[in-house]
């Protein structure tokens, strides 16, 4: 699993976040890298982030490394079947998942742009008591 992510992406079901150090504003991305790894691994990385004292970086299978800027290219796979999906256009398909919105481009260059923006906020919203399903 590669997580690139420039907010600590806190919740009430992981109260410190996924990466607890970043910022909107610093200009920097954390490029969070899973390797393969059991089943019971990824459970205890589940745990980690749902518990307010702990973070995953001291996992063995967890690296994380901040970036301003990193790139992705997959490498060519000879056990893919175009055949199967039509979205495959060239060998080692990737899909990745941004927001929720899916990219079928297999190679991605990401970029950060410090403070390109400016953002005005009244700090942080009182919880609106939704239910947990919506967390």
């Amino acid at each position: 699993m590669v997580n690139g992510t420039n907010l600590k992406c806190a919740c009430r079901r992981c109260p410190n976040g996924i990466s607890p150090y970043c910022h909107i504003g610093d200009g920097c991305i954390d490029v969070i890298l899973i390797r393969h790894t059991s089943f019971f691994n990824n459970l205890r990385l589940l745990c980690r982030l749902s518990s307010p004292a702990k973070t995953v970086f001291d996992l063995p299978f967890v690296e994380v490394h901040r970036a301003k800027e990193f790139s992705f290219r997959p490498m060519p796979s000879a056990t893919m079947h175009p055949e199967r999906n039509p979205h495959q256009h060239i060998p080692g398909l990737s899909v990745w998942n941004c927001d929720g919105e899916l990219i079928w481009e297999p190679s991605l260059r990401i970029r950060v742009h410090r403070q390109l923006l400016k953002v005005y906020a009244r700090g942080i919203e009182e919880s609106l008591d939704v239910p947990s399903c919506y967390c």
